[in-house]
């Protein structure tokens, strides 16, 4: 690979050192350790993302990822548990301050 830098007078020139190219990702510790750290995050199994070794029945056979992590199943139904109630407390919100306007329209 070549790469052009351009110097002019000597300046801005930069040394460039050239790793062996049979560096294996999957042999360094950290990459795992952070990767695990990331799918704990987002809470998805490694499989999903096809890191890890396949689980039957995802992928090809078209069978859901609920279905296949009971984990993951109730994570995603605890975030649609307090979506549904955050939208209603908005609703409630809306509606009281709506009234209330109403009510002070018809005092006047």
């Amino acid at each position: 690979m070549t790469v052009t830098i351009p110097v002019r007078n000597g300046v801005g020139a930069i040394h460039v050192e050239e790793f062996a190219t049979a560096v294996d990702i999957k042999d360094i510790a950290d990459v795992d350790h952070f990767m695990s750290k990331l799918f704990a995050g987002l809470r998805t199994p490694r499989s999903y993302f096809n890191y890890d070794e396949a689980l039957p029945g995802v992928g090809s056979s078209g069978a859901s990822l609920t279905r296949t992590d009971i984990r993951y199943a109730r994570a995603v139904k605890k975030i649609q548990r307090v979506l549904v109630n955050a939208i209603r407390d908005l609703i409630d919100i809306f509606n009281k301050t709506i009234l209330m306007k109403r009510q002070l329209l018809s005092t006047r």
